[in-house]
């Protein structure tokens, strides 16, 4: 076999391969015998059917197919052979097999561009302020005792005020059709929070204990299922009480309450969610920290990046989002009507996805940063502690080669921005070494049962 690479452009090469007709004559020999084994033909004894024959019936078809394996089986060793690196499928050229000739063909293939590290060194990084504040610990306390509230009558008024929980009976219906779904008693509205749809607890403020009231609004366009969307809807309500939020009082008796394991003490409890928003904190500066550092590492080290990885990545979010959508309950038509414009979209983040992980790539191999067993050993004891799942259940789960390549990739993509931290200037007391995982900041902010 013989190969040549043309340089087209900084993506795209043509590969031509030449074949020798020895090679094409042994599996088109291979391909007939095979043929004969098995053809059932009037006349002949099955394996007794001449050559001339079967390439008289079967001929085109047994030279298509020999054709195909010939050129897949090449094609992969062409690659190797001319240290190619293709992103998409290549678009194949090629002619009819002669006697006696060798068979050439050409493949247009779009490449992994050459990618010149300009600079690594020396990016000005800046870490955000950890400090926990005064407010975000009174925040994250009355939270947590807002999950403890009661609802108590309100007294001495009956007008129905922001931040009141409005008690009511109401009726949806549209042409005076009632909704199905539609109608609720007792439904407790907590007026100004914004829960309900534009426009509905503006109609209740201002109503009085036992008043009845009818009024239409028009449904929004967004996050509406079925044809109720932009729909003019008339509601009939009626107040039947007001009642507001009682929080209970922050101390030992409260903190029992919560039930949270070994914390029992008001002052334990105000530790707890004080390191527990310190560790968001860092986490978020890291994040932060990251995302800049990427983004000098792209400015200062720019390549072309190939359309076939920027369609992939594009489709591969919209997918994402699709997939959420769907679990939301929007309809399939509504999805397909706004693919286009949300491929659009996603365009811009696709680029910068496709570019800093082919520029982290490259950094791992320029300065052979490799993942080994001690890594994966360490992220999947981060992990099972995380989800609290059993070590031995969590590595089952990665068994299949493409998840492990996945984690495998997080993990190399992040020792690579590890080193690239140790070779930035990082400001002032904000100087830190290491950025941490990006997956340890999920769902950290404490909650009634788990502060």
């Amino acid at each position: 076999m013989k190969s040549n690479v043309e340089v087209i452009d900084s993506l795209n090469r043509t590969l031509t391969v030449e074949l020798d007709w020895s090679m094409v004559s042994e599996e088109l020999e291979s391909a007939y015998k095979s043929l004969a084994k098995d053809v059932r033909i009037s006349g002949f004894r099955k394996g007794k059917v001449p050559r001339a024959v079967l390439k008289q019936r079967y001929g085109r078809k047994v030279e298509n197919e020999t054709l195909e394996r010939l050129v897949q089986d090449s094609y992969e060793a062409a690659l190797i052979q001319n240290k190619l690196r293709p992103v998409a499928r290549p678009e194949l050229e090629h002619g009819e097999i002669e006697q006696g000739k060798p068979f050439v063909y050409k493949a247009r293939v779009e490449v992994q561009p050459d990618i010149e590290l300009k600079k690594l060194e020396g990016f000005e990084l800046k870490k955000a302020d950890t400090t926990v504040s005064d407010e975000m610990m009174d925040a994250e306390l009355n939270r947590l005792r807002e999950g403890r509230a009661v609802l108590v009558p309100i007294e001495g008024r009956d007008e129905a005020e922001k931040e009141d929980t409005a008690i009511i009976d109401y009726e949806a219906s549209r042409d005076d059709v009632p909704l199905e779904g539609g109608s609720r008693q007792d439904h407790a509205l907590e007026l100004g929070a914004g829960q309900s749809i534009p426009g509905f607890e503006d109609q209740v403020l201002g109503m009085k204990v036992g008043e009845k009231k009818s009024f239409e609004l028009t449904m929004p366009t967004d996050g509406v299922d079925g044809d109720l969307a932009g729909q003019a809807i008339n509601f009939q309500v009626e107040l039947k009480a007001l009642k507001k939020k009682e929080l209970p009082e922050l101390d030992d008796e409260f903190v029992v309450d919560l039930g949270q394991e070994g914390v029992t003490k008001l002052e334990e409890l105000k530790a707890k969610v004080n390191a527990q928003i310190q560790q968001r904190l860092e986490e978020e500066a890291d994040r932060e920290l990251r995302k800049n550092l990427v983004d000098q590492l792209i400015e200062a080290n720019p390549f072309p990046v190939p359309p076939a990885m920027l369609s992939r990545q594009q489709d591969a979010m919209v997918r994402e989002i699709e997939n959420l959508m769907q679990y939301q309950g929007v309809e399939a038509s509504k999805m397909e009507a706004g693919r286009e414009r949300l491929r659009k979209d996603m365009e811009e983040r696709a680029e910068r996805e496709v570019r800093s992980a082919m520029l982290l790539s490259a950094v791992a191999e320029q300065n052979k940063i490799e993942v080994d067993d001690e890594d994966l050993d360490e992220r999947f004891e981060q992990m099972a502690a995380r989800s609290g799942q059993q070590l031995g259940r969590l590595k089952a789960m990665y068994s299949d080669p493409d998840r492990m390549n996945e984690l495998r990739f997080e993990i190399s993509q992040k020792k690579v921005l590890d080193h690239l931290v140790e070779l930035s200037t990082m400001d002032g007391a904000a100087e830190q070494a290491e950025v941490k995982e990006p997956e340890a900041a999920e769902n950290e902010t404490p909650s009634g049962d788990d502060a």
